[in-house]
C-alpha cells in the first residue's frame, strides 16, 4: 500500500468514527485535521499555493536587487531586465514593444504622472514613488530613478526606469497622499489636486516625512540636458498621446 493509498484509508477511517459518535450523540473531534495525511504530493501542491501571491496582494522588491526598463521617446518598452520580468509575471514577448502603462497601476494620480512628463521633457534625471501592477493584480511599490539619454545632437533618443524598494515606513505616507490626490482629481479636477499638493508642501508642520516630501516635490537637484527644444512647447494632443503611453 502506498502513501496516497495511506492517506485515503486514514481519511475514511476517520469518516466512520466520526458517524459513529454522531450515532451516539457525541460531537465529533472538531480538531481533527485531514492535512495531516495528505499525501506527499498534496504537500508539496500546499506549498507551491502558499508561495504564490493572490490578486490585489502587495509583493514585496528585493532591496538588493533594481528594477529595469528602457523605453522609446514615444513609451514603447524595448528593454527590461530579469527582474521586471520577475516582478510584473509578463514573459519578454508579452512586455516588448508594449507601451510602459502595462505595469502602471491606477491608483496613481495623474498629477504627479504629468509632473514626470514635465520632467522627463525637460531631460531631468529625478526619483518618484510609483505603484505598479502585476499581471496578475497584485501590486508593488518602487522609487523609480527616471533617466533621459540623448545622442550627440541633444536629441531625446531613450527613456530608462531604475526602481528599487520603498522603506516599509514611507508606503503609508505616500499611500494616503496618492488617495488624497486620486480622489481630488476625481470629485473636482488634475488642477486642484495640483494646488492640495502644492500646499503639502508649504505646511511647515507636516505630519508626514520630509524625505518623502522633498521628493514628491522634485526639488532634489538633477541633472539638465541642453535640449535644443528644451523650452519648446509640446502640442497638446502629442502630450496627451505620450502620457499615456508611458503612464495610462
Amino acid at each position: 500500500m502506498d502513501t496516497d493509498d495511506i492517506g485515503k484509508w486514514l481519511i475514511n477511517e476517520k469518516n466512520k468514527f466520526d458517524a459513529l459518535l454522531s450515532k451516539n450523540n457525541i460531537q465529533p473531534f472538531t480538531n481533527f485535521s485531514t492535512t495531516l495525511y495528505n499525501s506527499p504530493s498534496s504537500k508539496i501542491n500546499s506549498k507551491k499555493n502558499k508561495s504564490q501571491v493572490s490578486s490585489g496582494d502587495e509583493i514585496k522588491v528585493n532591496s538588493f536587487k533594481t528594477i529595469i526598463s528602457k523605453t522609446n521617446t514615444e513609451g514603447v518598452i524595448e528593454f527590461t531586465n530579469d527582474y521586471f520580468l520577475e516582478m510584473c509575471g509578463y514573459s519578454s514577448s508579452e512586455v516588448i514593444n508594449q507601451t510602459h502603462s502595462l505595469v502602471h497601476h491606477p491608483d496613481m494620480p495623474q498629477v504627479i504622472l504629468d509632473k514626470i512628463f514635465n520632467y522627463f521633457r525637460r531631460g531631468n534625471t529625478f526619483d518618484m514613488f510609483e505603484k505598479y501592477k502585476a499581471k496578475n493584480g497584485s501590486f508593488y511599490w518602487v522609487l523609480t530613478t527616471f533617466e533621459t539619454k540623448i545622442d550627440k545632437k541633444s536629441h531625446v533618443t531613450s527613456r530608462y526606469f531604475r526602481s528599487k524598494t520603498v522603506l516599509d515606513k514611507q508606503i503609508p505616507q505616500i499611500e494616503r497622499i496618492y488617495s488624497i490626490l486620486k480622489s481630488i482629481e476625481e470629485k473636482k479636477d488634475i488642477m486642484s489636486a495640483n494646488k492640495y499638493l502644492n500646499g503639502l508642501f508649504e505646511d511647515k508642520n507636516s505630519l508626514y516625512d520630509q524625505s518623502v516630501l522633498e521628493i514628491l516635490s522634485f526639488d532634489k537637484k538633477s541633472e539638465v540636458f541642453p535640449f535644443a527644444d528644451q523650452n519648446k512647447k509640446v502640442a497638446p494632443k502629442k502630450r496627451k498621446r505620450i502620457i499615456n503611453r508611458l503612464f495610462n
